[in-house]
């Protein structure tokens, strides 16, 4: 039954297997005295400081809602970086400003570039959005080839990872040879700087790269409480960018929590109406958003992207992601810039984006099993059986 409402995508994803906890390996082996390695927890703990503070917010406000875009801490995060509030983004630890990222600029069949031994997010965000990942292997001193990275780009290139310095081989990209690269990357390729371990790296040749995002407005950086201050469980993690890249990001990730909570991603589930509809829809807001729109029209946009797809099928073509979808895919991006030009342009949504989603839902669910990602449409085509037949 799985195979029929899971995304494909997800399907095809490797397992990720987490290091076991302590406890875990205490009781399989009958051993007490274990250094735990495998996550790069710090094993000095928090400061007292942060510990004493924790316990009074949540003695004082456990039963509140937290503050979901943390005003205040981006404040002094701001102050304490030297950038602007706006041009961060803060989520709950590295991972979740990754998997937001992803959500927000990710694209089926577009490619990422990374490299071959790094941190394993990238390629699960990736994969979760059909997305391709292009592996670059490393140099024989375990560190990126960023030659080779350059030759992987394309013209369907939407991003590449670097995790500087490099989880789990250790090696930094110096900062020459990351500015060589920088130049020589396309303004329409985003550079996404992982730099979890950037409190641990003291040669004076390693990048900072704060300065240059002036410069470069397709870097995004991200740091994380969780390493050097201790606070891994806490899951407090942020990324520094332009302030249009940030937006972007929130307009997304709200336009994207209200799909969730409220229907579903999944094409098996509810047909493309609701997998390309969201990305749409969160395109939509966040084109809105980077246009000088305001809150009412980003969610107007998302509302007029989602209805001028509803009751679109999921019928691939010899049981591939290539035909219909990628088509389908770039249709349902420029109807994200259309319906945030229309909305910019006072057009009436007609149909709010709460009322929007729950009807899309239930068309999705009013499809038959036929035209959600399996056999039907264009998938039962002589043509389409000929194909598989092919390729099998």
């Amino acid at each position: 039954m799985i195979e029929k409402v899971a995304r494909q995508c997800i399907l095809a994803r490797k397992d990720y297997i987490p290091g076991k906890p302590i406890e875990e390996v205490q009781q399989e082996l009958g051993i007490t005295d274990i250094i735990k390695m495998a996550s790069n927890e710090n094993p000095m703990g928090a400061s007292p400081k942060a510990i004493e503070a924790m316990i009074e917010e949540i003695r004082t406000n456990a039963f509140r809602y937290p503050v979901s875009l943390c005003t205040a801490m981006g404040e002094k995060l701001a102050s304490y970086l030297g950038v602007r509030p706006s041009q961060l983004y803060i989520d709950n630890g590295g991972d979740a400003v990754i998997t937001m990222l992803g959500l927000t600029f990710i694209n089926p069949e577009d490619e990422v570039v990374t490299a071959e031994l790094t941190f394993p997010a990238y390629e699960n965000i990736t994969t979760k959005m059909g997305g391709k990942l292009i592996k670059v292997p490393m140099t024989a001193e375990g560190g990126y080839d960023l030659k080779g990275i350059a030759a992987a780009i394309t013209p369907r290139t939407k991003l590449v990872f670097l995790c500087n310095p490099n989880n789990p081989t250790g090696r930094f990209i110096p900062k020459d040879e990351l500015l060589a690269f920088m130049e020589k990357l396309p303004e329409t390729v985003l550079l996404f700087m992982d730099e979890a371990y950037y409190d641990f790296a003291d040669d004076p040749t390693y990048p900072q790269t704060i300065p240059l995002l002036d410069r470069f407005p397709n870097l995004i950086i991200m740091r994380t409480f969780s390493k050097v201050m201790g606070l891994a469980g806490i899951r407090c993690g942020y990324c520094i960018a332009s302030e249009e890249i940030v937006k972007a990001m929130l307009a997304a990730g709200l336009i994207g929590v209200f799909i969730a909570e409220s229907a579903t991603f999944a094409a098996e589930v509810a047909g493309c109406q609701v997998e390309c509809g969201a990305g749409s829809g969160m395109a939509a807001a966040g084109v809105a958003l980077m246009l000088g729109g305001t809150v009412a029209q980003c969610l107007d946009a998302a509302s007029m992207a989602l209805q001028n797809i509803t009751g679109l099928a999921c019928d691939p073509v010899a049981n591939r992601v290539e035909v219909p979808c990628l088509g389908k895919n770039i249709m349902c991006g420029f109807n994200a810039v259309a319906c945030a030009n229309m909305a910019l342009a006072g057009f009436d949504k007609v149909i709010p984006l709460d009322e929007t989603i729950a009807a899309v839902y239930d068309v999705g669910l009013m499809l038959p099993l036929d035209l959600r990602c399996t056999l039907g449409g264009l998938g039962k085509t002589p043509a389409s059986f000929a194909i598989r037949k092919r390729l099998s």
